[in-house]
């Protein structure tokens, strides 16, 4: 057997079975970069999706307490000091009525059952 020959042989075959793992290994390394830009974009848009409903949250939270707070307040303040008793209504005044001068006015007698 010719040692050169066979370390020729060798070294070709070698070669090309590098050449093949060189390029299975570029092409899994593009596959690998190209889900690794899915899942990062994915990921960012849950996060800004998750940011977004924080703040929207947060600001209705907001809104809500500052709402209650001025309600609960009002309501304090209207009903912590007991209100001033408000004037009675003055009585009507007394109306005197006299006769015109000349017309007398009997006062009514009570009717008297006639004697049998």
């Amino acid at each position: 057997m010719n040692s050169n020959a066979d370390k020729d042989y060798i070294d070709a075959k070698v070669d090309g079975i590098r050449a093949v793992l060189d390029e299975r290994t570029e092409a899994i390394r593009e596959s690998m970069e190209a889900m690794r830009v899915a899942v990062e974009a994915k990921i960012v848009s849950t996060v800004e999706s998750a940011v977004s409903q924080f703040v929207k949250w947060m600001v209705g939270l907001f809104i809500a307490s500052i709402t209650i707070f001025i309600t609960v307040i009002t309501f304090v303040l209207n009903n912590a000091v007991p209100k001033a008793p408000t004037a009675t209504a003055a009585a009507p005044a007394v109306i005197i009525q006299v006769p015109p001068q000349g017309v007398t006015v009997m006062p009514l007698t009570p009717a008297v059952p006639p004697k049998p």
